[in-house]
């Protein structure tokens, strides 16, 4: 990807922790975020502070694999962060975001 690296969570190869890291095109508006849950994590819900983005813009995030759509702002995505759901373990899910119009 060329775009902007940041790790969402602290590195770890432990098998009860998540993974995630975010690519992010400011010039475009958009962006990709990818978590991974391991077989021993007992959290189906993570939640990471994105980065890079414009905070009154609405971003749409959208699960790859399910169509889900959310519309949160920037702030919300920057300060809240955005819940990840990860119900298999282990599993992996990949979220793209698009900066509104």
């Amino acid at each position: 990807m060329l775009a902007d690296y940041y790790p969402l969570s602290p590195y770890s190869r432990e098998l009860n922790r998540w993974i995630a890291w975010q690519f992010n095109r400011p010039e475009q508006g958009d962006g990709v975020i990818q978590a991974f849950r391991r077989p021993k994590s007992v959290e189906e819900v993570a939640r990471y502070k994105l980065r890079g983005l414009a905070p009154q813009a609405r971003y749409a995030v959208t699960d790859l694999d399910t169509g889900q759509l959310q519309t949160l702002t920037g702030c919300e995505l920057m300060d809240d962060g955005l819940p990840v759901t990860i119900q298999t373990q282990p599993g992996a899910v990949v979220l793209t975001y698009k900066q509104l119009k």
